[in-house]
């Protein structure tokens, strides 16, 4: 169930801009101004991800450990937090310069390398988030027992 949420609450709801941008292009007639894709929506479902993953992360409830002993929990929340900020930084700096490219008539980055990095870094923020997700569930499961 709580896979379930996650793709409603966290893949659908980051992936809103870019859904939205796609219907928006299709009943449009297609003008010549539209964009069926932009690279900001893209960082942004990224940056969605990596926020959940840090919510979710934290969540999990640290174990008890006897002395000598490690805490796995501890050690994943650890490693997944810092692995989501890291993201979170990766994604904010293509972010930044393709705000400024937005707002000045001066572009910091080709539009094609900021459009395939984001699809990268967006993908790669898909493929993490599931993986941290599965470990949440594996976690949660394995301290039930």
């Amino acid at each position: 169930m709580r896979i379930i949420r996650w793709l409603i609450y966290t893949v659908i709801v980051g992936a809103l801009p870019i859904l939205v941008r796609i219907l928006v292009y299709l009943i449009s007639n297609h003008l010549s101004n539209a964009v069926c894709f932009s690279p900001v929506d893209i960082v942004f479902f990224g940056l969605t991800l990596n926020i959940s993953n840090i919510n979710e992360v934290n969540s999990l409830k640290s174990r008890e450990v006897r002395r000598g002993e490690t805490d796995i929990v501890s050690n994943y929340k650890d490693v997944f937090s810092a692995l989501s900020t890291l993201f979170i930084i990766l994604l904010a700096i293509p972010l930044g310069a393709l705000y400024m490219g937005e707002l000045t008539d001066h572009t910091i980055i080709n539009q094609s390398t900021a459009f395939i990095g984001a699809i990268a870094l967006g993908g790669l923020s898909l493929i993490f988030s599931s993986i941290v997700m599965y470990n949440v569930l594996k976690l949660q499961k394995h301290g039930n027992n």
